[in-house]
């Protein structure tokens, strides 16, 4: 039902998606920091330090209703099952299956650092913001 409500706003505004779609599409290479061990011997792992654009799409991502909350089970449906799969099906998906495999990148962050990270430098939220675009124009 989330999925539904999210989905089918007639008066959406996915230009918000669109605004760095240029660093989008030269799949940069994201800076990790380094892991140090503390003082105390604990060792810290490294973690991504992305570019601005990423907190500007995530942050359109949400505010701009296009989260799928039942992104798990779409894919499943999709048989999508990793970047691969995403890069192969992107170019000829309906806009919301597109919104589906953002809504599983930008939440897979919250589960393993990285995530986000491998999704822009194998071209995968590349090739979904062209999509849109592609859609929308």
């Amino acid at each position: 039902m989330l999925r539904n409500q999210a989905m089918n706003k007639d008066n959406r505004d996915l230009s918000v998606l669109l605004r760095d779609i240029d660093y989008f599409t030269e799949a940069p290479k994201v800076t990790w920091t380094s892991p140090k061990r503390l003082d105390n011997g604990a060792l810290t792992f490294g973690y991504p330090v992305y570019h601005e654009a990423v907190d500007r799409l995530t942050d359109g991502f949400y505010t701009g209703g296009f989260f799928d909350f039942d992104y798990a089970r779409r894919l499943n449906e999709l048989n999508l099952n990793g970047p691969d799969d995403g890069l192969r099906y992107i170019p000829k998906a309906p806009i919301e299956d597109v919104l589906t495999i953002l809504s599983a990148i930008i939440r897979s962050e919250r589960f393993c650092e990285g995530e986000i990270a491998e999704a822009i430098e194998s071209g995968v939220i590349g090739s979904a913001l062209l999509r849109i675009k592609e859609l929308t124009d």
